[in-house]
């Protein structure tokens, strides 16, 4: 199941999207990131409408829950079915497990690339 997001300003504007995958594999849980990757979809989502409702900056905001992206192809299906129509960006996020870190990976910027170091005790 899907779901979709949305903040309009009072003026239109261009449309950013966000892509949150929350999806987990069977017997392992979100040993891949997604319950990062969805969380970290939805706080962008809501610090940009913020920042538009704050500011009078025009534009939308959308986040789209993307289910099946562990073997099956949600977003394939959410782009044929129309879903992105419209969006000026879409932003996914991808978060790789490495011994000791996480490392964020905000792609298809070609600006920005940040690391993130979680440290437990």
């Amino acid at each position: 199941t899907g779901f979709t997001g949305v903040y309009k300003a009072d003026r239109p504007g261009p449309v950013l999207a966000f892509l949150a995958e929350y999806d987990a594999l069977a017997g392992l849980g979100h040993g891949c990131g997604h319950n990062l990757i969805g969380t970290a979809a939805l706080a962008s989502g809501v610090s940009i409408t913020r920042f538009l409702a704050q500011s009078g900056v025009s534009g939308t905001v959308k986040v789209f829950g993307c289910p099946a992206e562990e073997g099956g192809g949600g977003k394939a299906y959410m782009t044929m079915a129309g879903c992105f129509d419209g969006c000026d960006a879409v932003k996914p996020f991808i978060i790789v497990p490495i011994v000791g870190a996480m490392f964020v990976d905000i792609i298809n910027t070609g600006i920005i690339t940040l690391f993130l170091n979680f440290l437990t005790r």
